[in-house]
């Protein structure tokens, strides 16, 4: 199994890439629905020959059923989060909108438990705890001031 570890850092180095360069170089002026709805457009042209050829295509069709409702309750969860932290890395930095993702941890951890059923040692409750102190330690990015003769004189 160690040898998928890679594998499994492919999605955290990518989110740490976008947290990054939203961070620092912005948006270009979009807001993070036009951001959230460019990087669904590109998705879809990489994924969409993929989901074809591998016979994995789905399309809903009437009559609908709970699989076509959860779908569509997720995909619209999904815009709604998403862009709510491509909001979150501009407004309080890549750091602090990185927290995200042991709040996912988390959660993920508690919604197993009632919905599986799953119960857990006590090593994952004190690493959770651990997470916790860890996420309390981190502040969102402090908006730099500027006199407008400083940006003047810099710009």
């Amino acid at each position: 199994m160690i040898a998928f570890l890679p594998l499994a850092l492919v999605a955290p180095f990518c989110y740490a890439c976008e947290g990054n360069i939203v961070a620092r170089w912005g948006t270009a002026g979009l807001d993070p629905f036009q951001v959230l709805f460019g990087a669904s457009a590109i998705g879809t042209v990489i994924a969409l020959p993929l989901a074809i050829g591998s016979g994995q295509f789905f399309v809903p069709t009437s009559p609908f059923v709970l699989a076509d409702f959860t779908l569509l309750f997720g995909s619209i969860v999904h815009v709604l989060v998403y862009a709510g932290y491509v909001g979150l890395i501009a407004r309080a930095g890549s750091v602090f909108a990185g927290q995200v993702s042991y709040i996912v941890t988390g959660s993920g951890v508690f919604w197993a438990m009632l919905l599986l059923g799953e119960t857990y040692s006590v090593w994952v409750w004190l690493a959770l705890l651990c997470m916790g102190a860890g996420l309390s330690l981190v502040q969102p990015r402090v908006a730099e001031r500027t006199t407008l003769g400083e940006t003047a004189a810099h710009g």
